[in-house]
This record gives C-alpha cells, sequence and structure tokens, in this order.
C-alpha cells in the first residue's frame, strides 16, 4: 500500500512539473505583412488588442495610403511604450513586454527597427508616378 501512495504520489508530481513546464501562451502571433514583404511577427497583446488585431489595424491605415508616394513615418516615446506613426496616425503602441518578447533592449530600440521596416515596405509598395 505505501509503495501504491509513493507511485502514485511520484506520477502527480511529474504530471504537476510538466504542466508547469508546458507553455501556457493561448495568444496567437501575427504577421505583419506590406504587400509581398513579412515586415515583422507581433507575439503580444496590448492596449486591449490581440497581436491579430494589431497587426491588422496596421493594414487599416497602409491601406489608407496606398497609391501614395510619400509617407513620414516617426517613433514618439510616451511613459514606457512607444508609439510608431504614419503620417501622424498612429500605426503601433510598442510595449515593453513587445521590446522583452523580441529581445529588443528597450521598447524605443523595438519600435524604431519596426520603423524602418514599416517605411521599408512601404517604400517597397508605394505607387509608382
Amino acid at each position: 500500500m505505501r509503495t501504491l501512495r509513493a507511485t502514485i504520489a511520484l506520477a502527480c508530481s511529474l504530471v504537476a512539473i510538466a504542466a508547469h513546464a508546458a507553455p501556457t501562451s493561448t495568444t496567437p502571433k501575427a504577421n505583419v505583412i506590406v504587400g509581398s514583404s513579412t515586415c515583422f511577427i507581433i507575439r503580444e497583446c496590448a492596449v486591449g488588442q490581440t497581436p491579430q488585431q494589431r497587426a491588422d489595424h496596421i493594414t487599416d491605415v497602409f491601406n489608407k495610403y496606398l497609391g501614395g508616394s510619400s509617407a513620414s513615418f516617426a517613433v514618439k516615446p510616451t511613459g514606457k511604450n512607444a508609439v510608431i506613426t504614419m503620417n501622424k496616425d498612429r500605426l503601433l503602441v510598442v510595449t515593453p513586454q513587445d521590446a522583452k518578447t523580441a529581445k529588443a533592449k528597450n521598447t524605443n530600440q523595438l519600435a524604431a527597427r519596426w520603423k524602418t521596416l514599416l517605411a521599408k515596405a512601404f517604400d517597397e509598395t508605394k505607387a509608382v508616378k
């Protein structure tokens, strides 16, 4: 009986350890795609949006300026976050969690990197006149 109890306790411990070690994130990642370019991947929820909603918002803003010959991109630090804008329209709020997940030094560094990728994608897909 003692051996059976010890075996059950060991099995329960192993199950608990395996459950704890398994990834717990159920939020899917979202690719930010502009034209035929995958700019980057959003893996975190922020400002009440899932990664996919955040990526979709970027697409919506880009669609607003399709056909234009130029766009102005900027990064503005706001507290712990940084905001990437396109023609003064908010594209994306970059959070410390985004930076941590992307292994960036801080939000401003990640926002600058993402801004560069977005600007490059815009230049590759803009209308030629």
